[in-house]
Order: structure tokens, then C-alpha cells, then sequence
């Protein structure tokens, strides 16, 4: 187990503390309260990123890194807010980037492997400059989308995973992915009627 600060922490009994009292705490800078809710999520956070990551070593790194934001970010905690809720937003956010970096590194491999010396992989049209700005906003537009429905999106649309490859890679049915890609499309082209008449 893993302790931000060092030393074990004197154990805070669950009746003597409410998790929006602990909450609390952390925002005043409670190391013993921050390493509670950590032991307390460690476990649940860590499965979670597993079913996306299929890796326990960055699965860990994801944990690792939620929890040092939480930390960073203390100060404008909200007590009032479901923790668990932020918290694991903080983790989809992570494993989001996580996964999209991965992608971009094999796709790169692949194309320095297929190049080959050729110029032609090299070429670039002139017409995929003519579309940056609309470019730039549909990834502002999918960029608010909520957590999951951005991940799906991205996947399904930026990177040109099938339905099945998705639900397998993130474990869910192919109707949640293909409800998640309508809304979003839905909500893509609304915004861009709006922001381009």
C-alpha cells in the first residue's frame, strides 16, 4: 500500500467521520483524511482503470495520479459534491489521455514502418489546411462532451474503432456506444450550425 506523506496514519474510525467531514479536512490540508479516502478508493479506482487499461502498472500510475490532483487541488474542493463521483471523473479524464496516447503511438509506428522511404506518405493536401478552424472546434465541441461519451467518440469517430472493438476494449454493450455516438453527434452538429451561421 501506498502513502503519499510516509508514515502510517493513525486509523479514523467511519463512524467518526462522514465522507463530506473528510472531504472537508483534505480541503484544510488533512494528510491523515486525504490518506484515508486514498485507502478507501485505492482498490475501486484501481479496477476501474484496469478494465479500460488491460495494464496493472498504468492502471496504478492512473490512481497515483488522481489522487496527487486531488491533493494539488485541494483547496477548491467542494464538500457538498459527490467525492467519489469527482474523483473518478479525475480517473476518466487520465485514462482517456492514456489510451488516445497509446493509439497515436502505435498508428505512428505503423506509418514510419509503412513508409519506407516512400514521398508519397510524406505528402500533405493543402486542403487539410483549409479546415483547421473547423478543425479546432469540433475537438472545443467533443472536448465538453461528458467523460465516457468523449472517450467513445474520440474512439469511434478520431481513430475509426469499430462498435465491437470498443465495447471490448472498455467493456460495455454496443447499444451504450452506439446511444453515446448519436448524442454526440447530435450535439456536434448543433453547435456547429450555431457557431458557423
Amino acid at each position: 500500500m501506498c502513502f503519499i506523506f510516509g508514515a502510517r496514519y493513525p486509523k479514523i474510525k467511519l463512524m467518526d467521520f462522514n465522507e463530506r467531514n473528510l472531504v472537508l479536512n483534505v480541503k484544510n490540508g488533512d494528510e491523515n483524511s486525504y490518506n484515508f479516502l486514498y485507502e478507501k478508493y485505492y482498490k475501486n479506482l484501481l479496477c476501474f482503470s484496469l478494465k479500460y487499461l488491460k495494464s496493472k502498472e498504468d492502471s496504478e500510475e492512473i490512481v497515483q495520479n488522481t489522487f496527487f490532483k486531488i491533493w494539488d487541488l485541494r483547496e477548491d474542493l467542494n464538500e457538498n459534491l459527490n467525492f467519489r463521483a469527482y474523483l473518478f471523473q479525475i480517473a476518466v479524464n487520465d485514462i482517456y489521455n492514456k489510451l488516445k496516447k497509446n493509439i497515436h503511438e502505435k498508428k505512428y509506428h505503423e506509418y514510419l514502418k509503412d513508409a519506407s522511404g516512400d514521398p508519397e506518405y510524406y505528402a500533405v493536401s493543402d486542403n487539410r489546411f483549409d479546415f483547421q478552424d473547423i478543425l479546432a472546434l469540433v475537438k472545443k465541441v467533443i472536448d465538453k462532451f461528458p467523460p465516457q461519451r468523449k472517450l467513445i467518440f474520440n474512439l469511434k469517430k478520431i481513430e475509426g474503432f469499430s462498435n465491437e472493438e470498443i465495447a471490448k476494449m472498455l467493456n460495455i454493450s454496443i447499444r451504450t456506444i452506439e446511444n453515446q455516438v448519436f448524442r454526440g453527434v447530435k450535439h456536434l452538429r448543433t453547435e456547429l450550425v450555431y457557431c458557423l451561421n
